[in-house]
């Protein structure tokens, strides 16, 4: 499979995080993890540090105590596409609160700007922001970190939207961003590990279309590591794989990419934080496009015919395009992401 061989790292750190993690806590045992919890005034082994936000794209397992509340703002760009000028932002403005322990809920507004100019494949669109839609995020935790081998906790994320986030045409969204959260600490108090198993699906009609519905979903994996440097700064690296799909069950593969980047995170003052990631894409590859290859041989073969038959000139040969070693139809060169929130 092409691009296996880039994932490959990536999923054997994980497997071989994972059983460094099963090792050390069988030999520790259960009952010196819990006594590590309970020290530092209730804070935890971590100092009350919360993973939720640590790890830039990539999520921790932490939520939300029952009862605190918290406000968020959330800024993702996407940048560059093969030729062309292309920028994408979204943001978030978000309330969440604890509704257990275990439980974090939270609400969201959303906006949209876009900027793409002679991209191939993509209709231009003139800068300008706009209302996006609302979402929601359920995070529930089955394994809390400091209790367990490790942290273990489903996302979910639904959201309606009125533009694409990545054609930037107006129309009806609907879609959900789930994630499958491990993480761990894995150097007392100083370094933290997290991997997210990802599967995003949406359905839009795009006005341009006549609201004919698409579905589309990215399945991948992400991993990453945080280092804290000082009490309130932590500074880490991640890598995510991305497959791009048509349908909700994998149907049709377009494209896939890996991403690296490195990641901060700081404490502000006693209830504040602000994180952040870059993300570029270094190695990628959009899908053989079969069936329009077929429609175009078809085509040149009509029109060869109809030129020996009439004596006219030969039609010139179909060209088809190389991939190049990035998936930038599906995926774009640059993810930055800057998220900034406090509890109250």
């Amino acid at each position: 499979m092409a691009g296996a061989s880039s994932v490959l790292p990536v999923i054997a750190a994980a497997l071989l995080w994972a059983a460094t993690t099963t090792e050390a806590y069988a030999q520790s045992g259960r009952a010196d993890h819990m006594d590590v919890a309970a020290q530092g005034n209730g804070q935890g082994k971590d100092n009350g540090i919360e993973t939720e936000d640590l790890f830039g794209f990539t999520a921790g397992s932490d939520t939300a105590e029952a009862g605190s509340k918290g406000l968020a703002f959330e800024t993702v760009a996407a940048i560059g596409k093969r030729a062309g000028s292309y920028r994408g932002l979204g943001q978030k403005l978000e309330f969440g609160f604890g509704a257990t322990d275990n439980l974090s809920i939270s609400f969201s507004l959303r906006g949209d700007y876009h900027r793409i100019r002679s991209v191939p494949g993509f209709d231009d669109v003139g800068g300008r922001y706009a209302f996006n839609g609302f979402g929601s995020e359920l995070r529930w935790r089955f394994l809390d970190r400091k209790t367990a081998p490790f942290g273990l906790t489903v996302q979910i994320e639904p959201s309606v939207s009125r533009i694409d986030d990545r054609s930037g045409q107006s129309g009806r969204k609907i879609g959900s961003e789930n994630k499958l959260i491990f993480d761990r600490e894995l150097v007392p108090n100083t370094l933290f590990g997290a991997i997210n198993l990802l599967y995003d699906v949406e359905r839009m009609k795009e006005r341009r279309e006549g609201f004919v519905a698409e579905r589309e979903a990215n399945a991948g994996i992400g991993a990453a590591l945080a280092y804290r440097v000082t009490d309130q700064l932590f500074l880490g690296a991640e890598a995510r794989y991305l497959r791009s799909y048509e349908g909700f069950a994998l149907e049709r593969f377009q494209g896939q990419a890996l991403f690296v980047g490195p990641t901060l995170f700081a404490k502000i003052f006693e209830k504040g934080w602000i994180s952040a990631a870059w993300n570029v894409q270094v190695s990628g590859r959009e899908a053989v496009d079969r069936p329009g290859r077929a429609a175009a041989l078809a085509e040149y073969n009509e029109s060869l015919e109809t030129a020996l038959a009439a004596g006219d000139p030969l039609p010139p040969l179909p060209v088809f395009g190389r991939r190049g070693r990035y998936d930038l139809a599906n995926f774009e060169r640059h993810q930055i992401k800057l998220k900034a929130g406090f509890e109250f």
